[in-house]
């Protein structure tokens, strides 16, 4: 019985090895597996590595740097963004009327570089004519004297009130010293002083018109105008009525006028009127220009005066026609008004 029982046992013994054997090699094979999928893991990541370290050391393609020396700079600046070039501007004064050239460039015209380098160009500036003198302390009237027939030209001033004397400069722009190499405007603040400038009322009514004009370019005072149609035999192309305003008044006071036009605006062989336009007020007194432009194209001028802009009204004087012999004269069209050489204004006739 003994025996029977120690024969059961070993089976018993033998069927648990097995299965304890066959689990273990599973486990054994799952390790390999897990084995194998981390090596192949840490592989690829090598390689995705080396691939971007490839193309990071590789960088931007390899181009040539154009020679631009001599060309125009816009000429060089299409070239350098042809090639995906970046310039860097420098700019040099020259002994000669050059400006705008390419004088010199690093790195030099057919050097290999990447795509994306900042090339240098050294640019002229052209010659150097003259430099901006100090004008402060003079006298504005002197100065436009000095400064007319030389490298600059003078803005329209700007005034303000200051301890210095009427008339006297009292800041510039550009600034003393400065190089140009061209004619450049000069801007000047002027002092209207600690007293406030007059200007006398000249006495319009009953004036012409003709000699109207010839006032309003001499007179420190705008005069605000209202025109309407001679009637009956009353005589036209005159001031009818003034404000009664008289003596010294500040300069560029607005005082009211009323004209009387002929019916439809023609007496003989002249067009009279009165130009009317809103444009910007400025603060200061501005030199204005009231022009006729022929249907041939000429232009001529009707008056000059000084203004301050807001609503303008000026009237006006011209031919009807010029060349009244010929078989096609030429008539006014349009007034056109100019402040600071830029138009402003106009009116057309049909």
């Amino acid at each position: 019985m003994e025996d029977m029982r120690d024969i059961l046992n070993e089976k018993k013994e033998g069927k648990g090895r097995k299965f304890f054997e066959s689990h273990l090699e599973k486990l054994q094979a799952s390790s390999f597996n897990l084995l194998l999928t981390v090596i192949l893991g840490i592989v690829v990541m090598f390689l995705v590595c080396f691939a971007v370290f490839s193309i990071t050391v590789r960088g931007e393609e390899q181009v040539m740097v154009p020679n631009v020396v001599g060309k125009d700079l816009t000429v060089a600046l299409l070239e350098m963004q042809e090639k995906e070039l970046y310039p860097k501007i420098q700019l040099r004064y020259t002994e000669t009327d050059d400006a705008g050239k390419i004088l010199n460039q690093n790195p030099s015209g057919g050097t290999i570089v990447k795509a994306g380098r900042r090339i240098t160009l050294t640019v002229s500036r052209g010659a150097v004519i003259g430099y901006i003198d100090d004008y402060t302390g003079k006298s504005f009237d002197e100065v436009k004297k000095t400064v007319k027939n030389t490298v600059s030209k003078i803005n329209t001033p700007k005034y303000i009130k200051n301890e210095k004397p009427a008339g006297t400069i009292i800041a510039q722009e550009p600034a003393v010293g400065e190089t140009i190499s061209k004619s450049v405007p000069i801007t000047f603040v002027v002092s209207l002083g600690n007293e406030e400038e007059k200007a006398s009322v000249p006495a319009l009514k009953g004036m012409k018109l003709e000699s109207v004009m010839h006032e309003l370019e001499n007179s420190k005072v705008v005069f605000d105008f209202d025109s309407r149609v001679a009637v009956a035999n009353e005589e036209s192309c005159l001031v009818f009525a003034q404000d009664e305003t008289q003596g010294d008044v500040p300069v560029y006071s607005r005082v009211h006028a009323d004209i009387v036009l002929p019916e439809n605006g023609i007496e003989g062989n002249s067009q009279y009127g009165l130009f009317k336009a809103a444009i910007t007020h400025y603060p200061f007194a501005v030199p204005m220009t009231l022009e006729a432009v022929w249907s041939n194209g000429a232009e001529e001028r009707v008056v000059t005066l000084m203004h301050t802009g807001g609503n303008v009204t000026i009237p006006y004087v011209v031919t009807k026609e010029k060349n009244t012999k010929a078989e096609n004269p030429s008539s006014v069209t349009e007034l056109v008004l100019y402040v600071a050489g830029q138009v402003v204004a106009r009116e057309s006739f049909s």
